[in-house]
């Protein structure tokens, strides 16, 4: 009996899951972040130019973005998003989009880049279903980016993509 207590002492350990310290990654990301880009109203429609500011928090396990994208000047746009760490690179949370209404969020984190799953509020581009993606590309860089599936075609394509620099 005790060389069975000894082996599960020494197995035990070894299976347990392996835990992130996702903070190193996330708590850079806190401040204020300004750029621009290009977004689409749908899959299919063409992309116009836009300016956004965000202000971010991050605590070791929590990012919380809130923040205001323009186009053409006199179109403003809320968008907020919270991601939680749930466990090593795994991560959940909740986006609020032009289209308003609370999306899902649900991914892991791969290097610099945490890929995302959303399912949207209300259906976007014919499903509720689309990536998003935020990959840190420098010490004060990060590009969000959303990827969903045009209706016509099937192919994936960028509905919006925004650089942004640390101010």
């Amino acid at each position: 009996m005790k060389f069975v207590l000894a082996l599960l002492t020494m197995i035990v350990p070894l299976s347990a899951p392996a835990s992130a310290d996702e903070s190193v990654f996330l708590q850079p990301l806190s401040g204020n972040w300004s750029g621009e880009g290009s977004a689409r109203r749908t899959a299919d429609g063409n992309p116009i130019g836009i300016n956004c500011q965000f202000t971010t928090e991050a605590d070791a396990n929590t990012l919380n973005l809130d923040g205001q994208c323009r186009a053409l000047a006199i179109v403003r746009q809320s968008i907020s998003a919270t991601l939680n760490n749930t466990g090593g690179s795994s991560y959940q949370g909740t986006y609020v989009g032009p289209n308003g209404g609370q999306s899902g969020l649900t991914g892991a984190r791969s290097g610099n880049t945490i890929d995302l799953e959303v399912a949207w509020a209300e259906p976007v581009n014919g499903d509720n279903q689309a990536r998003m993606q935020l990959e840190v590309t420098g010490e004060n860089a990060m590009v969000i980016r959303t990827i969903d599936t045009s209706p016509t075609t099937g192919s994936q394509v960028v509905t919006s993509e925004i650089n942004l620099t640390k101010n």
